[in-house]
């Protein structure tokens, strides 16, 4: 009992003496890096060569993914967390591109200008030239873009457009002729000026006088939400019935306009080219101007019939008709098709085939080709 004593003492006491020793630090785990809260991307360096970057300190993998001549690429991270690319130099122009964090695909955080979308994930890259392009803001003068928002009782819900007016337009001056242009199935009723550029594009071809001045009607593509099932309704149907019902009446109502089919033109891409060319047969009495980039279907005949409109008919009352589509474009097979129907019908028609992809840099000098023909009173 007595050494089991004296070894509890001795421990007791060891016990206290270790309680008066400095304590020994934990070695820290090394803080994560914090990343920088100012920087700038996109960066357009003088030799066209562009810098992207993102902070995403705790990512395994980023990447910066585009449409040509950009193309889905690794970016490295540097020491503060923040990951960067250089491409380049890159050829004038405005582009599309987005960031994929672990696989998740957004809209580069630090660049303020995105891509007008139903889904706006994407951001917008504008690599000037040395001398302006069409698209870009020059010192010319400006017209100005409305909104207009609208119940539709063909779709039943509260609907938006936006409408251009040229340079030096007022509500008691001269009336004008009319583009309507449909944009494409992922995009909305901003698109073709955010992305497409139709306000700065209009605003040259008219300091240049390429064009007559005119309004340019930009209205919603889609009439149901596409995320979910149409339930036996058809999109192109109600769309054709609201702009023929309400948007050509509220325009007309609302703008001093030439109202009549030689003064109104209908133009779109993509599903907007459809629409076109679905709306264009169908309201043959509303429009005498029709413009179809990069989107037709083999069923040119079966609308014509539809509306007891015989090719030759069509083709006598037809100003222009003009069709444009990219080389490596995705809807090259319908348009193909749909040029080939209207020769075999011998339907009046302007063809161009053109370099390019399924994007906004065919459409800009398409618009700006088809404006420069609209309301002349010869055909250039």
């Amino acid at each position: 009992m007595r050494h089991v004593f004296l070894s509890f003492v001795i421990f007791v006491i060891l016990n206290a003496a270790s309680s008066l020793l400095p304590a020994q630090d934990t070695p820290a785990k090394p803080a994560p890096p914090k990343p920088r809260t100012t920087f700038v991307s996109p960066e357009v360096h003088a030799d066209k060569r562009v810098t992207f970057r993102v902070a995403a300190p705790n990512a395994k993998l980023v990447e910066l993914d585009a449409t040509p001549p950009l193309k889905r690429t690794p970016m490295e991270q540097e020491s503060d967390g923040v990951w960067s690319v250089t491409f380049g130099p890159i050829a004038p122009g405005l582009y599309h591109y987005w960031i994929r964090v672990d696989g998740v695909a957004m809209a580069d955080a630090m660049n303020p200008v995105t891509k007008p979308a139903i889904f706006p994930t994407k951001s917008l890259l504008e690599v000037p030239g040395d001398t302006p392009e069409i698209h870009e803001i020059q010192d010319v003068p400006h017209g100005v873009v409305r909104m207009h928002y609208y119940f539709s009782k063909v779709i039943g819900k509260q609907r938006a457009l936006r409408v251009y007016t040229p340079p030096g337009y007022h509500d008691d001056g001269p009336q004008l002729p009319a583009l309507y242009l449909y944009p494409g199935s992922t995009n909305n009723e901003e698109s073709w000026m955010g992305e497409g550029r139709a306000n700065f594009i209009m605003d040259n071809l008219l300091a240049a006088k390429r064009c007559v001045p005119m309004l340019v009607v930009l209205p919603q593509i889609h009439a149901l939400d596409p995320r979910v099932p149409a339930n036996g309704r058809d999109d192109l149907t109600l769309v054709d019935q609201e702009i023929a019902s309400e948007i050509i009446p509220l325009i007309d109502a609302y703008y001093r306009t030439l109202a009549d089919r030689e003064h109104r033109a209908l133009a779109g891409l993509s599903k907007g080219g459809v629409q076109t060319q679905v709306t264009g047969i169908a309201h043959h009495d509303l429009f005498a101007w029709l413009g179809v980039f990069s989107g037709a279907r083999n069923n040119t005949g079966e609308l014509l019939n539809k509306a007891n409109l015989a090719p030759a008919k069509f083709s006598e009352h037809t100003k222009l008709l003009w069709l444009g589509v990219g080389k490596n474009d995705g809807a090259i097979k319908g348009m193909e098709e749909f040029h080939a129907f209207l020769d075999e019908n011998k339907i009046r028609h302007t063809w161009r085939l053109t370099e390019g992809i399924h994007e906004f840099t065919l459409w800009r000098p398409y618009l700006a080709e088809f404006a420069s023909l609209l309301f002349q009173s010869e055909q250039r």
